[in-house]
């Protein structure tokens, strides 16, 4: 088993979906898939300051002749 420890972390960006796990964990018969969907979008400016996000992706429903 390996146990790997830090002392300090700091996460500078997380992307394509990904996140930040902590506890124990367990892979068997393990696989992944893919899917990019990601619902932050874009901040530009300057000195701007986010606090208390909540980001929602809307998955719209394909026209009848595109199913």
């Amino acid at each position: 088993m390996v146990d790997i420890r830090f002392t300090h972390l700091t996460i500078d960006e997380i992307t394509r979906s990904s996140g930040v796990f902590t506890g124990r964990n367990q892979q068997v018969s393990w696989r992944a898939e893919g899917k990019h969907t990601q619902g932050f979008g874009v901040v530009e400016g300057d000195h701007n300051t986010l606090s208390h996000h909540v980001h929602t992706v809307y998955k719209s429903q394909p026209k009848k002749d595109e199913a």
